[in-house]
């Protein structure tokens, strides 16, 4: 599910120091209750502008449901996404401290996928190559491979993941 927010921001800064990851929020009667925290694995801090306008871009914050989960969330409902500090920074360059966002159930965007056949043995090996991030460098050579990968993917027309519908 993605969560575009009105937060102005400059660039995500997710790193190794980030021991906060967002956390969603059910809000009812003025109350607020937990739903879900989040971690590295099932959540993205990324940025999105619109009409191509570079000098303007907000957060976006995507969020990794199971399939269980996904059938159980009420899209009917008014959430608070709780961004805590160190995720953004602003247009400035300074880190963005702890954010709150009311967010409307029907305004999350929902993009339900799943891996295809091949895409699953391509993520086995994936992850058996993310065992070697220790090593100096690999950061370059995972950036490159997944690069090559997608831009030959591409031209043959190869799908890793699908849409659940």
């Amino acid at each position: 599910m993605h969560i575009e927010t009105a937060l102005v921001v400059k660039n995500g800064y997710y790193n190794d120091k980030i021991t906060e990851y967002p956390s969603l929020y059910l809000q009812k009667d003025g109350a607020l209750t937990l739903l879900r925290a989040f971690s590295a694995e099932d959540c993205g801090c990324s940025v999105i502008s619109h009409n191509g306008n570079n000098s303007l871009w907000h957060a976006y914050i995507d969020l990794i449901y199971t399939d269980a989960e996904y059938l159980a969330f009420d899209f009917t409902a008014d959430y608070v996404l709780k961004i805590p500090a160190g995720i953004y920074k602003d247009v400035s360059g300074n880190l963005i401290g702890q954010q709150l966002v009311s967010v409307k159930g029907a305004d999350i965007v929902n993009d339900r996928n799943e891996f295809t056949r091949f895409g699953k043995i391509y993520e086995q090996f994936r992850d058996y190559l993310l065992t070697f991030r220790k090593m100096p460098f690999f950061g370059y050579f995972i950036s490159a491979f997944d690069n090559v990968n997608n831009y030959v993917f591409g031209i043959l027309n190869i799908k890793i993941i699908k849409p659940v519908g």
